[in-house]
């Protein structure tokens, strides 16, 4: 492992007189993995944000080797931040275009470039698409794309596994693996502690704004992560299952969306957690869509208790007692 390429002294944030971190003094390492964990307001977000320049620090201080903020730090952030009106190779390229001369932009250079990246995640976004009509899941690979273009020494990866598959998981953590290897530092945010055991060199856990430990992760079990991530003894991370009631709750009649969707049937029981699996782009989220009234459906019913229902519209749905927790909290959530 090569020398520190960031180093942070005393770094402390607060916001409105509150302390968010609090005296964080760590080094990070050149080609290193370094796995950032923590509850939910732990500081993970506030830690990436002030190394890459989005906040200035209260207190304390930031030193760099060999890079500055501006230049050589790259961030895959935690909310999707692409242009909706512009296709997927404008956004990968975004800030950075390729010019064929002073005035105008070699969109065959760059549709190139973006889909060479494409193609390194193993996904077959086309480089045209626009991407307000792409799914979450595509959005974040192409957020990842982005961030592999500008050839970063360090990348700061927040929550970037979130809403994808596990084929896709397993492809972006090869290609970590394979950036460590051309001697690129990865700070990697992620609450599946799994995937922080299986890539990374070190874990630094943060509690309540505190540093609790940084170390090696082969030191670490996920049982030991988790106890440091919260302070206690994790007996039950779950709790058991209740025995579901032969009382319906809801039922799905030949629901269909044209070109998505055909002739889907369930029930659910009160006391149930009932699943659904698939790829990505197999109808799951326009499923859940088509129930609560934000897709419209060509075909089907909706039964609530024994009664059937007329959802048109989300409003509908919650007059039904139907909730909709979406996948994406900037675009359908709002």
């Amino acid at each position: 492992m090569s020398d520190a390429i960031i180093r942070t002294v005393g770094l402390t944030k607060a916001f409105s007189g509150v302390q968010v971190l609090k005296d964080i003094s760590v080094e990070i390492r050149e080609g290193e993995i370094l796995g950032l964990i923590g509850e939910n307001g732990a500081g993970k977000s506030t830690f990436v944000k002030l190394i890459n320049g989005t906040y200035a620090p209260t207190s304390g201080e930031i030193a760099f080797s060999g890079i500055t903020q501006r230049k050589g730090i790259a961030t895959i952030p935690q909310e999707i931040s692409l242009v909706g009106d512009l296709n997927v190779y404008e956004n990968i390229l975004l800030g950075h275009e390729i010019k064929a001369n002073r005035f105008f932009l070699d969109r065959a250079a760059m549709r190139e470039r973006a889909g060479r990246l494409l193609r390194e995640l193993h996904t077959s976004i086309d480089p045209d698409e626009r991407i307000d009509r792409l799914s979450v899941a595509q959005k974040r690979m192409v957020e990842i794309a982005k961030a592999l273009s500008h050839d970063a020494k360090v990348l700061i990866m927040d929550e970037p596994t979130a809403s994808l598959t596990q084929n896709e998981i397993n492809v972006l953590l090869h290609l970590m693996r394979q950036m460590k290897k051309r001697g690129v530092t990865i700070i990697f945010v992620s609450h599946r502690l799994k995937e922080i055991k299986q890539v990374c060199d070190r874990v630094m856990v943060l509690r309540d704004g505190d540093l609790i430990s940084i170390g090696p992760a082969s030191e670490l079990t996920e049982a030991e992560m988790a106890r440091r991530m919260v302070g206690r003894e994790l007996d039950m991370v779950f709790p058991p299952k209740a025995t579901p009631k032969r009382q319906q709750v809801l039922k799905v009649q030949g629901l269909s969306v044209e070109g998505v969707l055909s002739d889907i049937s369930f029930e659910l029981w009160k006391g149930e957690v009932l699943g659904f699996s698939g790829l990505m782009g197999s109808g799951r989220t326009e499923l859940a869509e088509a129930i609560i009234g934000i897709r419209r459906r060509t075909a089907g019913r909706v039964f609530v208790g024994e009664r059937e229902v007329d959802i048109r519209r989300p409003s509908d749905a919650v007059r039904c007692g139907i909730a909709y927790l979406s996948e994406d909290r900037q675009g359908i959530g709002v």
